[in-house]
């Protein structure tokens, strides 16, 4: 488990290897070939989304989604779990949930007490 920054710059300048894995398992096509070697031969220094999104036909490649409230953003703070699934959090859900978080330390409450129902247990069905 680890947490690191990834940025929409991130996703850029890996588009190349990036394609490449979503198509590993696939026989890739004299188009796809050309596709490859066109991000490849990028100029990663100056490669911007549009670039990309040119060379390969639509934005998804270089589109960062926060996981939380769905909307488009240039950064993430990732979280991988245990079986190394990626988790994308935007700057406003994260700090909504360090806020809450807080909240509940300050207050000794649980999710439960704040939903005002009684704690299931493990036995009751």
């Amino acid at each position: 488990m680890s947490f690191f920054i990834l940025t929409k710059r991130d996703f850029i300048l890996s588009a190349a290897e990036r394609w490449e894995m979503l198509h590993v398992d696939k026989q890739k096509t004299k188009r796809d070939l050309e596709t490859l070697n066109a991000l490849r031969r990028m100029n990663l220094a100056t490669a911007t989304e549009g670039d990309v999104a040119k060379v390969v036909g639509h934005w998804g490649l270089t589109c960062l989604v926060c996981d939380v409230c769905h909307e488009e953003i240039d950064a993430a703070l990732v979280y991988e779990d245990r079986n190394a699934e990626p988790h994308g959090f935007c700057q406003t859900c994260f700090v909504q949930a360090a806020q809450l978080f807080g909240k509940m330390q300050r207050e000794q409450e649980s999710f439960t007490s704040l939903q005002q129902r009684p704690k299931l247990s493990l036995v009751e069905g």
